[in-house]
């Protein structure tokens, strides 16, 4: 009796954790998909969307921002957004396979070898968002800094103490996927023998 208690509740959580997550995933994409259509229709739109970001991150004062994306083009200007758009997109993949996650519990059970395989996956991610976002901030900031007057121009790159959080908990993660995926592994070994 209480077994079915616990798996009601397990596969109640987990369709809340599903839930849960599809709805950041769409609130993500559409957020995104309104940002980056109308930067496509608007130039000066995509330009202020690229002040805002970097006034205070890249470039000294908004007024550098201005004047060095004052220069730069449609394409460099998306080309930027995307570039610094980056990291959005491999947390949008997290979660997506934290979907998947919740949704093979339901499924499938929790201690399962995909499950195992979806959490390392995940701290993948993580781990790969630290690089990622340096090197994304780097690129973006050489774009803008190709269009920027001489004297202007410089490039920025950065590491702080959330990219040591995240490759903390990305590795964290990374070890329970593998703990999950052998554990259940040597259930269903231990279920062969029986």
């Amino acid at each position: 009796m209480k077994t079915t208690d616990t798996n009601a509740k397990i596969i109640k959580l987990a369709l809340i954790g599903e839930v849960t997550i599809a709805v950041a995933l769409i609130l993500l994409l559409a957020v995104a998909g309104g940002i980056f259509t109308m930067a496509m229709m608007d130039q000066d739109f995509a330009r202020l969307m690229l002040r805002d970001a970097f006034s205070g991150q890249y470039l000294r004062d908004s007024t550098d921002v201005t004047l060095a994306l004052g220069g730069v083009g449609k394409a460099q200007t998306l080309g930027a957004m995307v570039l610094g758009f980056a990291p959005n997109l491999i947390g949008a993949a997290m979660l997506f396979y934290a979907w998947r996650l919740f949704h093979g519990f339901r499924r499938d059970g929790v201690f399962t070898q995909k499950a195992g395989a979806r959490l390392r996956l995940m701290g993948g991610l993580l781990l790969i968002l630290v690089p990622v976002s340096m090197v994304s901030e780097l690129a973006v900031t050489a774009l803008v800094a190709m269009y920027s007057e001489s004297g202007q121009r410089y490039i920025s790159v950065s590491f702080d103490e959330g990219d040591i959080y995240a490759v903390a908990i990305g590795l964290t993660i990374l070890a329970v996927g593998h703990i999950v995926a052998q554990a259940a592994q040597l259930a269903d070994e231990n279920r062969s023998f029986v």
